[in-house]
Parts: structure tokens; sequence; C-alpha cells
């Protein structure tokens, strides 16, 4: 019988994350585990409870020279890396255990490096290369999926359409404009031949170089596989867009919009270096709670 049938109840802290204002960026609950164990199955109840784009449990780490080891679940499945819950975690981590600035989080990919900048921002290395591979289709067939015309996806300016994974894949896909990005909408049933042959194209994460701010990019993901109709800001993604980036610049930072279709803006910055890739952002405490120990 696991300790948490038996009573004991599990704390939790809500954070929002890409944010440095409350109520914005994209929220995060973390649940500190702390020697109980739940199965599988429970901690995705758990986290389809929440129902955030992510929630994390933290537990002792396997290797005693890192920080804590991290699962990470959307409302539907487990994630071996994500980006918001480990810049929010690491956080969480720091603060509940009096660690510094250097954080290190087991994750599915390994042990990824978190460290916290001097304007507080929270900063993640990439855990894995990147891969490339083709789109499956041409953006030209690709175009209704997302509500759109041919005409507006491409564009010289903006990295090249492909499927991008620096530990989980995303379909890359350049929109020509402000307008059109706005507009675009996730319209096929996922049980579309097209999206059961080629599960990437579930996750497209569309870039644009017109912006609202002061943003390099204006960037949005769909994720419907994941349970998220739409994600307010997303690392693992912005990620993979540094990686496109640092191909033809190896050395760069760029700063990237998200969520404000949603009314959630987040800023999140991002940065290759010799080819390393990092994505930082801020990390703001909303709340915090006690899950009841009758689990």
């Amino acid at each position: 019988m696991s300790a948490a049938s038996q009573g004991t109840p599990l704390d939790f802290v809500w954070l929002d994350v890409f944010t440095q204002t409350r109520f914005s960026g994209n929220p995060l609950a973390v649940v500190f585990l702390e020697g109980t164990e739940l199965s599988d199955a429970r901690l995705q109840q758990i986290a389809r409870e929440f129902n955030l784009s992510e929630t994390t449990f933290v537990s002792a780490p396997v290797d005693p020279r890192h920080s804590a080891r991290v699962r990470i679940f959307t409302p539907h499945r487990e994630l071996p890396f994500a980006g918001h819950p480990t810049l929010g975690t690491a956080h969480a981590v720091a603060e509940r255990y009096g660690l510094g600035d250097d954080v290190v989080l087991e994750e599915g990919v390994g042990p990824v490096s978190v460290r916290r900048l001097a304007d507080g921002a929270w900063e993640l290395e990439a855990a894995q290369a990147p891969t490339f591979s083709p789109l499956p289709l041409p953006l030209s067939e690709l175009a209704p999926l997302l509500g759109l015309q041919p005409e507006d996806l491409g564009g010289s300016a903006l990295p090249p359409a492909e499927i991008v994974s620096c530990g989980v894949p995303y379909a890359l896909i350049p929109v020509r404009t402000l307008a059109a990005i706005q507009r675009a909408r996730f319209v096929w049933p996922l049980e579309h031949p097209l999206l059961q042959a080629h599960p990437a194209l579930c996750e497209p994460y569309l870039v644009c170089a017109e912006t609202e701010t002061l943003a390099d990019y204006h960037v949005r993901l769909f994720a419907p596989a994941a349970g998220i109709a739409e994600d307010p800001a997303t690392g693992s993604a912005a990620v993979v867009l540094a990686a496109s980036l640092a191909r033809q610049q190896p050395t760069g930072q760029w700063r990237l919009e998200q969520g404000l279709e949603m009314g959630r803006p987040s800023q999140l910055h991002i940065r290759s270096q010799a080819g390393r890739l990092f994505v930082a952002g801020h990390v703001q405490p909303v709340a915090q709670g006690v899950l009841r120990g009758d689990l």
C-alpha cells in the first residue's frame, strides 16, 4: 500500500512560466512526491485533474549528484522532456530545498542542466542534439490543416519547413505574415489518415518574423493529441527553433512571443552557442496547496 493511500498529503505549487507577470505565460503544477509511490495511471489522473499543459512530479534523484527526478505529464500522456515544466520545476525545487542557482533534473531524455541567470530568469540547456527530417508533404497540402491558404506558408526569411526534435519532435511551419499566423487554427480531426501516418503533424509549431512586440519571432503551438488545443509557451519547441536558426547562425540569440492569441502573453529567450542550445524565461509563483492523502 502506498504512503499516499495511508494518508500522507502531497504538497504542490502552481507557477506561471515564461512571464514576469502572474496570470500570463504558461501555468504549471509541481507535485512533490517525497517518498510517496503512485502508479503511472494515478499520476496521469492527477495531471488530468489539474488540466494544465503539463504537471510535473518530483522525487529523489537516481544519481545523488543531481537535484531531483522529474516526470512530466500532459492531460493525456507522459513526455520525456518539456521546456516550461523544466524551468518551473527547477525554480520550485531550488526554493523548496534551498539549492543554489544550478539545478540538474533527471528527465526522460536524461539529465537536464538548468541555471538561474543574473536577471532571475531560469535557463535550460537542451539535453539532446537536434535531429532534422523533411515534412512528409508539401506546405500547399498542409495549409488546410491550419485553416490557411498555401500562399500563407513559407518565406525565404524564415527557417525551413521540417520536423525537428531535441527530445520531442515538432513540425516547424513558417508563416509569412502576422495576420495569417493569428488566424491559424488546427482544423483536422486527429483521426485523419495523414495525422495517423505522421504524428509529428499533430503538433505544428508556427513561426512568423512579423511580431506584436519587440520579439524576433511570433510563434504558436497546437497540440490536440496531448490534450492541449493551444500552448501558451512551449520551451521544447523553442529549442528546436534555436536548432534550426543555428544552422545559419551558429552563435546567436533570439526573443520569441507566444500566447497572445490566448490572452496569456509569454516571452521566451533562445540562443545557440557552439552547437549548444538554450531556452530561458522567468517564473512567477502563483499558489501552493496540498493534495489529499487518500489518493
